[in-house]
């Protein structure tokens, strides 16, 4: 019977070492980036640190941590392609549901642990699409001089 009551210590021990968040969302997080046209140039900054942390091109698949000391972390997504509307997108970081798991169920370790290992993070969104809007939006050609017009008027680029 000492057996069997051990092992029932030993399981709810280890079950209040753990947080919810920390089963459900430990590491860091994938967050994907695609651009219409696709090939588009990929800048991820840090906010916080205010560093780069990923370039490349679109479409791709980046893990960014959730946690930086005892906030979540911030990102700004700049995507851009020749002649074409540069985008930037805000990734925040957020509370995740699971670590209020921890709440309800009272467990104070499994808070400090989620805490403490950025589990109790997660980011506002994991997948950005963007469509890139095309600087030149149309051309004009008139006595016999070609015109392109974007978003400040009609340019000539041949007297």
């Amino acid at each position: 019977m000492s057996k069997l009551i051990y092992l029932i210590l030993l399981i709810a021990g280890t079950h209040l070492l753990t947080g919810c968040a920390s089963i459900m969302n430990s590491g860091k997080e994938n967050l994907v980036v695609k651009s219409i046209p696709s090939e588009a140039n990929l800048i991820i900054t840090d906010k916080i640190n205010n560093s780069i942390i990923f370039e490349g091109k679109t479409p791709a698949t980046v893990a960014l941590e959730k946690k930086e000391a005892s906030q979540g972390k911030k990102y700004l997504v700049k995507i851009d392609k020749t002649d074409f509307v540069t985008q930037e997108v805000i990734v925040d970081s957020k509370v995740s549901a699971w670590f209020y798991g921890n709440i309800v169920l009272g467990g104070i370790i499994g808070i400090i642990v989620d805490t403490t290992t950025g589990s109790m993070w997660t980011l506002d969104k994991n997948e950005i699409t963007v469509t890139l809007d095309s600087t030149l939006k149309q051309s004009i050609f008139q006595n016999n001089q070609l015109y392109f017009s974007n978003e400040t008027g009609y340019l000539s680029l041949f007297p």
